[in-house]
């Protein structure tokens, strides 16, 4: 190709002529002089009206062939590879097009398995496509090849998990959308939901005005972005995506440029943001500057100048007697993103007592508070293998005669021991709590042990009117589960009925209200734990600042990040093995990753999760690495050594 200057008065006959002498062949037909409208790789190309033609002979020609897909009728690889080929070509300057090409090819690779000679019948899949180029190649096959004037000002990341959904961020908002259950079926798998999160990703720009421009997205799927720039994908779910996402862009006059970025990126050792310690010292005298005024700072520890983890204040002294709260995974931000929804009880007092409970070890555990007995009735979470709801002989295991197999109990100690321990410490305790609401009523409505089990349905329907007024309809709900799970943990015949399903709906409507969703954790109640703290130099301190830190902004559980016991366990706990370490990202951005063996949602499948630096006193990447720094773990040992476990002094 060859473009000469408006001014220019050089024709291709002198191009000829230059060229001669190098024996450069030249085509004697496939040629045109220079024009502001010439026939280029089979297209008509008009530079001044800046659009792309398909002439009309191969347009007619071209239906032709598509027309012969119409119906079943068999054909030969030898049509079907040439009508692939003449219809590429047009997909190759009519994108819109290019999605409606995915069934051919899969026709094509049916003779993978069968001799060339076979003529195979035309799918209706393919019979579907085939009426899509035969209706627009009637028309003239017109197409702008106009670049968009701008650039969209803002670039979207999208992702998506086959665990939780599809989310988009852009600058410093996000969106998510969680996947219903049964969507992987009809073939959708995670090509489909990673091709759902980029038109996702375009539909919000485009309600955010992106129009005529050139809009840069960024995926870590390469299977999707290479189907979006070959304009169509294998999988018939993820194509029919393509379709709708390519039509939607050029409806918008969009060229989306999808871009991949590395999910893991590689770690960086020499990676050390802000130096030392004086760093942290030096950002955390100028951040309590700025969020504090100076007459709300007076009689508060300042914890970069203050290097003993002696705090003289009486608020200090009471924080240390508080118990943590715990907490529930949402979305987080420090200014502009949804806040947490961790408790909001979980200020500095819960912050600071994280990690005050526990006898001397080389590395400390920053563990929960466990729940207390109450005279001698048996823990919450132990009732419902401790309490038998049994009115006559003791528990046993019987064949369908009621022959007794198992007359010493053998048997039945460790099937018990097994259905008991299918539950969870805290489902047995909220379990516990309705078995324990139940025997209550029972002994205030004088109703003898033997009378008591198996529970009927009229005891529960009385049990259930006796709490309408007590707790809310969800409660009541749990307490009956509770009763139902603890009879079948005691091998005993348990029957609910539909009265006390309809007594529980009865109740959702007219029973107390449910409590309001409790207020988030905000920046400024984890400014007010950071300014009690001594993070700079108390190894403690800086674990508990790390531990809320990285909890807070990777939406955790405290339960997922913390251990409610001094012995840690691999399989539930997050410990120094489960970290995957420090990495700088294509962007610049700094991360740090870490998997949680265990979680609520995912159970034994756990979770990566990943805390990026976002600069000041509020930035997880850095307390976790001053964490570190302070409290380092002895390799050998980085299996059994939680995660946020800190040095009780630095010479141990």
């Amino acid at each position: 190709v060859f473009i000469k200057p408006p001014d220019s008065t050089i024709t291709l006959k002198d191009i000829h002529q230059a060229t001669e002498v190098l024996g450069f062949p030249w085509h004697p037909v496939k040629q045109s002089d220079f024009d502001s409208k010439v026939t280029y790789l089979g297209f008509i190309w008009d530079l001044h009206a800046m659009t792309v033609k398909l002439p009309d002979s191969k347009r007619e020609a071209f239906s032709l062939r598509a027309s012969a897909f119409l119906s079943s009728s068999p054909r030969s690889l030898k049509e079907v590879r040439e009508t692939c080929g003449a219809l590429q070509h047009v997909a190759s300057m009519a994108r819109d097009l290019a999605p409606f090409l995915a069934e051919f090819f899969t026709f094509m690779k049916a003779w993978e398995s069968k001799e060339p000679y076979h003529r195979l019948h035309v799918p209706a899949q393919v019979q579907d496509e085939a009426k899509v180029w035969v209706r627009a190649l009637r028309h003239e096959m017109v197409r702008s090849i106009a670049m968009p004037s701008k650039e969209f000002p803002h670039v979207l990341y999208v992702d998506a998990s086959t665990t939780w959904g599809v989310g988009v961020t852009c600058d410093d908002r996000w969106a998510a959308w969680m996947l219903l259950s049964g969507w992987d079926a009809d073939g959708r798998g995670i090509g489909w939901a990673e091709a759902a999160a980029l038109e996702l990703g375009v539909r919000q720009a485009v309600a955010m005005g992106a129009s005529d421009c050139v809009l840069r997205i960024f995926s870590d799927n390469k299977g999707v972005i290479g189907a979006f720039r070959k304009g169509r994908s294998r999988g018939r779910s993820a194509n029919s995506i393509m379709r709708s996402l390519i039509a939607f862009a050029m409806q918008h006059h969009l060229d989306v440029r999808v871009t991949y970025v590395a999910t893991d990126p590689p770690f960086d050792p020499s990676f050390m943001p802000h130096g030392d310690i004086k760093w942290y010292q030096k950002q955390l005298r100028e951040e309590d500057k700025a969020r504090f005024p100076r007459t709300r700072r007076q009689g508060a520890a300042s914890l970069a100048g203050n290097k003993s983890s002696r705090h003289p204040t009486p608020t200090h002294r009471a924080l240390r007697r508080g118990s943590p709260s715990s907490a529930s995974s949402s979305s987080s931000s420090q200014a502009v993103l949804p806040r947490s929804s961790i408790s909001k009880s979980l200020s500095a007092s819960a912050l600071t007592s994280l990690a005050l409970v526990g006898r001397p070890q080389q590395l400390k555990t920053i563990k929960t508070s466990k729940p207390s007995s109450f005279g001698k009735k048996p823990l919450a979470r132990d009732r419902i293998m401790t309490i038998a709801p049994i009115s006559g002989d003791n528990p046993g295991l019987k064949t369908t005669s009621g022959f007794d197999f198992d007359p010493q109990g053998c048997h039945w100690h460790a099937v018990h021991q097994i259905l008991a321990s299918s539950l969870e410490a805290s489902t047995r305790a909220n379990y516990g709590a309705g078995i324990d609401h139940f025997i209550d009523f029972c002994n205030e409505s004088g109703i003898a042990h033997r009378h008591r089990y198996p529970v009927s349905q009229g005891l529960l329907l009385a049990f259930v009117a006796h709490m309408s007024d007590k707790v809310r309809a969800s409660t009541l709900s749990n307490y009956i589960t509770g009763i139902a799970t603890w009879h079948r943990t005691w091998n005993q015949p348990f029957e609910g009925g539909e009265a006390v399903g309809l007594a529980l709906r009865a109740l959702s409507k007219s029973g107390p209200p449910k409590l309001p969703p409790r207020p988030p954790v905000t920046p400024e109640e984890l400014m007010a734990a950071f300014r009690v703290l001594d993070v700079a130099g108390n190894a403690h301190h800086a674990a508990v600042w790390a531990c809320a830190l990285v909890s807070w902004w990777s939406m955790c559980r405290l339960g997922e990040t913390t251990t409610a016991n001094l012995s840690p366990q691999a399989d539930r706990n997050v410990m120094r093995s489960h970290f995957r370490g420090f990495s700088t990202g294509d962007s610049g951005h700094r991360m740090a990753a870490f998997w949680l063996p265990w979680t609520k949602t995912t159970k034994v499948q756990g979770l990566d999760k990943f805390v990026a630096d976002c600069g000041g006193a509020l930035n997880p990447v850095f307390a976790l690495r001053h964490h570190f720094r302070l409290s380092p773990h002895v390799p050998e040992l980085a299996g059994i050594t939680s995660l946020f476990a800190f040095r009780e002094r630095a010479d141990k």
